[in-house]
């Protein structure tokens, strides 16, 4: 049985807060870090469009933490986890684990249970949060109920994953990974973040529609067989693939895999793979005390100059900048 110290429990996130303390004072309205003896807070916070809560949460806790959540009809919201793990123990869904990578999203379904914040288990994740009302609004009536369709039972993507606790798309994955990793001037973050979420809603979409280019006519084979190049890629970043050689291993025709590619993911093969690279290198630079020239030999670069131009381009600072920017709790 546990001692009474080894867990605490609270009636929502006010009551947590207010039970860490006072915070520390930042440059940054949005920013908020609090620091008690047994937990340790950091959360930012932007308001979308004036109506979308925007939420990067990190939490570094010494014992177990309870927080109670619910969503009724109306609630709109996706969080997906940066690092670390959150257990979500749904009174309708069943228990679930948000992890590393992993997102979770609702929307015409209620929900309601507890986060449970584990001791000694780093967290961090990236939350939208809003009303459906709202975001119909924002994305326009037609499009919100191809968004509706896409988190609801009887599409490929919500039949085959849910939306508790799923790995999803590395393109999704890259959006949020761009949020949790933004070092723009703050006076910019506001539009770069509001630019973010109708990416995220359009690919969320686009990956419980069926592909049709108008000139090929692929299958759900060829789909489901596109989908795995990212992780292809990833897994041999030292040396990947090339476009015959991804055809020959998927089973398919050289033309239909590119253009099937860009329809899905947006952006060329090879274009999208060199950006999760470089999502990958700042994740190493934010995480680990790594050099500069091992990190970009991890992300799939030859040399360090060819990452730092490529990392500048994509982040407009250097990599030591970043590195310099995004240690957490400092």
């Amino acid at each position: 049985m546990r001692k009474r110290h080894d867990f605490g429990r609270f009636r929502d996130f006010a009551e947590f807060f207010d039970a860490i303390g006072k915070y520390r004072e930042s440059d940054n309205d949005h920013v908020r870090h609090w620091t008690a003896p047994f937990v340790d807070v950091r959360a930012e916070v932007y308001r979308l469009f004036g109506r979308v809560e925007l939420r990067i949460l990190e939490i570094l806790s010494s014992v177990d933490i309870y927080i109670p959540y619910e969503c009724d009809r109306s609630c709109f919201s996706f969080s997906y986890c940066v690092d670390g793990n959150v257990l979500l123990q749904d009174r309708y869904h069943g228990d679930s684990e948000l992890k590393a990578n992993w997102l979770s999203g609702t929307s015409m379904t209620g929900m309601k249970g507890d986060h449970v914040f584990q001791r000694n288990k780093p967290f961090k994740g990236v939350a939208l949060v809003s009303t459906e009302e709202t975001v119909s609004d924002i994305v326009g009536e037609s499009r919100y109920e191809l968004l509706s369709e896409a988190l609801s039972d009887g599409t490929s993507y919500s039949r085959r994953n849910g939306f508790l606790g799923v790995a999803p798309p590395p393109d999704i994955a890259g959006s949020f990974l761009q949020i949790a990793n933004c070092r723009y001037p703050v006076m910019s973050r506001q539009f770069f973040f509001e630019s973010k979420f109708m990416e995220i809603m359009s690919r969320i979409i686009a990956h419980s529609l069926p592909v049709d280019d108008g000139s090929t006519d692929m299958g759900e084979f060829e789909t489901e067989q596109i989908k795995k190049i990212p992780g292809i890629l990833m897994e041999r970043v030292d040396n990947p693939p090339s476009i015959p050689e991804l055809a020959r291993e998927l089973s398919l025709n050289a033309t239909t895999m590119k253009s099937g590619f860009k329809k899905i993911f947006g952006e060329p093969i090879y274009a999208r793979h060199r950006n999760l690279c470089l999502e990958r290198g700042a994740m190493m630079l934010r995480d680990t005390h790594k050099s500069i020239l091992q990190i970009a030999l991890d992300a799939g670069y030859s040399n360090g100059e060819n990452f730092c131009n490529a990392f500048k381009k994509r982040y407009g600072v250097s990599p030591s900048l970043y590195r310099q920017k995004g240690r957490r709790f400092s």
